[in-house]
């Protein structure tokens, strides 16, 4: 097993789903969310034989949490909040608007702990969506 740790921020509000899944058709709970975090990186154009210069470059990390897990945790998955994901990985690739090739890791159930303090915004419940909605995935935006 692959266990890794990674801090960063929701890229936008959790939703609430519920899907039919497997033959029997049981309905399930599910929020598919990322999680963006900034990975430091030589900047070749800038760099010189004196100095060395660094910039900051996005990476994503898809989450999907189910059932009484995602529940309980969408309404506290805003936009900006500042989370940490412990868990199991799966390293995919997604391609981007200009054909570019990029890397995704993948993660289902890890465990979440809410590192921003933020509280909850309202008493309502989190946004459902009737599986009849289609969808793009999120971090093909």
């Amino acid at each position: 097993m692959k266990i890794t740790i990674i801090v960063g921020r929701c890229t936008k509000d959790a939703i609430l789903e519920t899907r039919k899944v497997g033959r029997d058709g049981k309905e399930h709970k599910v929020v598919n969310f990322n999680v963006a975090t900034n990975k430091r990186v030589i900047d070749r154009e800038k760099t010189t034989a004196e100095k060395t210069a660094w910039k900051q470059v996005a990476e994503y990390t898809q989450v999907t949490l189910w059932d009484r897990y995602a529940e309980s945790l969408a309404p506290y998955l805003q936009k900006g909040r500042l989370i940490s994901l412990v868990g199991d990985y799966q390293a995919d690739t997604w391609m981007n608007r200009d054909n570019q090739v990029l890397p995704l890791i993948k993660m289902v159930n890890p465990e979440i702990e809410l590192l921003d303090g933020q509280k909850k915004t309202s008493e309502e419940p989190a946004p459902t969506i009737d599986e009849t909605a289609e969808d793009d995935l999120p971090f093909a935006e």
